[in-house]
């Protein structure tokens, strides 16, 4: 993936966050996005230390 995509994607997983908690959504629904953008941050760290 591209770092446009990734910066991307990040910024849809945080909205869905912010919203999931605004709507009461369990924790693990929230969990799992949360650790998916965990995981696309440091793919963006990974991609920026690469150029």
């Amino acid at each position: 993936m591209n770092l446009q995509h990734l910066q991307s994607r990040h910024k849809e997983l945080s909205e869905k966050i912010v919203d999931a908690y605004q709507h009461y959504l369990s924790d693990n629904v929230i969990t799992k996005l949360k650790k998916e953008r965990l995981r696309l941050k440091t793919l963006i760290v990974n991609e920026l230390k690469n150029t």
